[in-house]
C-alpha cells in the first residue's frame, strides 16, 4: 500500500490529476460503497412504539414505515445469506406479540395462517413485557407449548425480554443475513 500513497503524493504534488479523478483511479468510493451496507428495517404502520424507531435509527438503521398485511418488522435478505440462498426466502418477516395476544388464539391463528408467502421467512417474537392481564394468565408449560404448536406451522418462534425489542430486532437482523449457520444439518 506505501506505493499507492507514494503515487497518489506524487500526483498531487505535480497538479496532473485532480483529487477527484484520483478517487476515481483507485476507486476510493466504490470501496467505501461496498463496505457500507445499508441495513434497512421496514415497520408496520400501525406499530405504535415509536422507541424502537428511534432505537434502531442509533444502530444505524434506516427505518420505513410501510403497511403490512400482516407481521410487524420485516428486511429484504442480502444475497448470499443462508436463509436466502438455502431456503429460498427474499425477506423476513417478525409478527410481534405479547404474551397476552398470545392467549387471543382466535387472532393469533387468523394472522399465522396469513403467513403463507414462500419467499418470506416468517418468525413470531414473544415479547416477554409484563404481563398486564393476570386473569387470563398462562403458565409457563403453556406458553411453551403454544410455541411448539406455531413452529409445527412453519414459523420460526423466538423472545425478547421485555423493553428489548430493538436489540432484539437488530440480533435478528444480523442472525437472518449470516452465511452460514454452523447448528444447522446440512440438507
Amino acid at each position: 500500500m506505501a506505493g499507492v500513497s507514494e503515487e497518489v503524493e506524487e500526483r498531487k504534488g505535480s497538479g496532473s490529476e485532480t483529487a477527484a479523478a484520483l478517487a476515481g483511479r483507485f476507486d476510493i468510493v466504490g470501496r467505501n460503497e461496498r463496505q457500507r451496507k445499508t441495513k434497512t428495517i421496514r415497520i408496520d404502520a400501525n406499530e405504535q412504539d415509536r422507541l424502537v424507531d428511534t432505537l434502531l435509527k442509533g444502530m444505524g438503521y434506516v427505518v420505513e414505515r410501510h403497511r403490512y398485511p400482516v407481521g410487524d418488522y420485516g428486511w429484504d435478505l442480502q444475497a448470499g445469506s443462508f436463509l436466502r440462498e438455502r431456503l429460498g426466502a427474499e425477506a423476513v418477516i417478525i409478527e410481534r406479540k405479547s404474551l397476552s395476544d398470545i392467549r387471543d388464539t382466535a387472532r393469533l391463528i387468523r394472522q399465522l395462517e396469513s403467513m403463507t408467502d414462500p419467499k418470506v421467512y416468517y418468525m413470531l417474537l414473544m415479547d416477554h413485557t409484563q404481563d398486564t392481564d393476570g386473569h387470563r394468565a398462562w403458565g409457563d408449560d403453556a406458553l411453551m407449548n403454544a410455541e411448539l404448536s406455531v413452529q409445527l406451522g412453519g414459523i420460526a418462534v423466538t423472545h425478547c425480554l421485555g423493553g428489548h425489542v430493538a436489540s432484539r430486532i437488530d440480533s435478528l437482523w444480523r442472525w437472518s443475513q449470516k452465511a452460514t449457520h454452523s447448528l444447522t444439518p446440512d440438507y
